[in-house]
């Protein structure tokens, strides 16, 4: 999680007995004050702590620049800002003098007022939470679980990259980054384009970034931090701009697709046909190629007989039952907060008749619904979905319609319809004959 070392304010942090000693050298606290100094917003790269309580942590990994820190607000006389605690003298009396005597030089030039509100606001770590006890061992064995987003963006924001900021500015990193970080956490766009949670969405654009490379993975850790470092160690500025300028493509893209494409993208995304790697890999863009992955997916020959002769056990009944509801309006977001099974609308329990496994009867429904109807009939059912509806619970669109009996209203505008209690040949009739309708009228479009 990334936080500011204004959020580090009360915390306790204790460093255990295994940990080495301070040592930074004077070059070092040197760097690290003219970095902040100088920076428009500074990444102090990765913390590891095993917390406590909420304020309370042991710090695992980070003792060298969390002390340094610790010695700079104390000479912005902010003495009690966060406590540090040693089981045995982890803090070395030399390199601790010798820190302290190089933080005072420096503010004999420099505004106290001015950097502490760099330092507090402007200045970030990015902390890592644990409770494996084995922890220190696997980061001195470089096993510890750190994405590779949370290691690029480490090596991306280094100083040395923009001492020559002849291709990018630091500024402009920053901002770009900041923006495309909120469009990934932005719930709706991020579900549109996969249908599982990282532990950092940027890992997502970085494996995009990596495979339109065409480069084979290999099994060394973090071959994409790798491989950008590699480049970063090469050209520099100039390597980050066009690392940042093949992100932002990727970015224009996606784009493209929730704007422009949201319902045919998202369902091909959703009913796990092709997912968004794939999809940008392989330079697929214009909405009739993204049809024919569709068709392709069912059937080239006639659609109407296609859906006519879909049954229950069938592989692809869901994903046209899916398909059925995406033309009818989705938000992928809540559909993919749950679990989806087949349900029949008219059970055996409905006067005492075989269930019908026909499309025709079928209609989806989250799966904690689903299990808790059991043996009901259609009409206690009708009853559950209307008090989801009237709670503001996400329904899909046609199961909404099916159990409303909207597909009678659509046929003769009968109102009464809304009030049947039963599912019967008439409203299967209705409802695979609006669901041929609105396919057709996408495969024919």
């Amino acid at each position: 999680m990334e936080k500011s070392i204004e959020d580090l304010q009360e915390y306790n942090f204790f460093i255990n007995s295994y940990q080495r000693p301070y040592k930074w050298e004077d070059s070092q606290v040197k760097d690290l004050l003219e970095d902040i100094k100088n920076s428009e917003k500074y990444f102090l790269q990765q913390i590891v702590v095993k917390r406590n309580n909420i304020k309370d942590v042991e710090l695992i990994d980070g003792q060298q620049r969390i002390t340094t820190i610790f010695l700079i607000l104390q000479e912005l006389d902010e003495k009690n800002f966060f406590k540090i605690e040693s089981k045995e003298n982890n803090i070395s009396n030399y390199y601790k003098n010798q820190a302290i005597k190089t933080i005072q030089d420096f503010f004999k030039n420099n505004d106290k007022v001015e950097f502490k509100e760099k330092l507090l606001k402007k200045t970030f770590i990015l902390e890592y939470e644990t409770n494996d006890v084995n922890i220190f061992e696997k980061i001195n064995n470089n096993k510890i679980d750190f994405t590779e987003a949370d290691l690029i963006k480490a090596i991306l924001f280094k100083n040395e990259n923009f001492e020559n900021e002849n291709y990018i500015t630091k500024k402009e990193l920053v901002i770009q980054w900041e923006l495309l970080s909120r469009e990934l956490q932005n719930d709706s766009f991020w579900y549109f384009l996969v249908n599982e949670d990282y532990k950092n969405r940027f890992d997502l654009i970085f494996e995009m970034f990596y495979e339109n490379k065409g480069i084979v993975k290999n099994d060394i850790n973090y071959p994409i931090f790798n491989y950008i470092k590699n480049e970063i160690n090469k050209s520099g500025n100039e390597a980050v701009y066009n690392i940042w300028q093949d992100i932002l493509k990727i970015r224009s893209k996606l784009m493209i697709f929730y704007n422009d494409m949201y319902d045919i993208v998202g369902y091909i995304i959703a009913s796990n046909i092709k997912n968004i790697k794939d999809i940008c890999k392989n330079n697929i863009y214009k909405k009739e190629d993204f049809k024919n992955i569709i068709k392709e997916h069912f059937t080239k020959n006639n659609i109407e007989k296609y859906i006519k002769n879909l049954y229950y056990k069938d592989k692809k009944v869901k994903d046209m039952l899916l398909l059925f509801n995406v033309l009818n309006g989705v938000d992928f977001c809540n559909y993919k907060k749950y679990w989806w099974d087949i349900e029949h609308i008219h059970a055996t329990k409905d006067n005492s008749q075989e269930s019908d496994d026909n499309i025709s009867n079928l209609c989806l429904l989250d799966e904690s619904t689903n299990r808790s109807y059991q043996d009901k009939n259609f009409k206690e059912k009708r009853k559950v979905i209307i008090d989801k509806i009237k709670n503001n619970e996400f329904v899909l669109p046609c199961t909404k319609n099916v159990f409303l009996n909207i597909y009678n209203v659509f046929k003769d505008d009968n109102k009464s319809s809304y009030n049947k209690e039963k599912w019967d040949d008439e409203d299967k009739e209705n409802y695979l004959e609006e669901m041929i309708r609105v396919i057709k009228d996408f495969w024919e479009e």
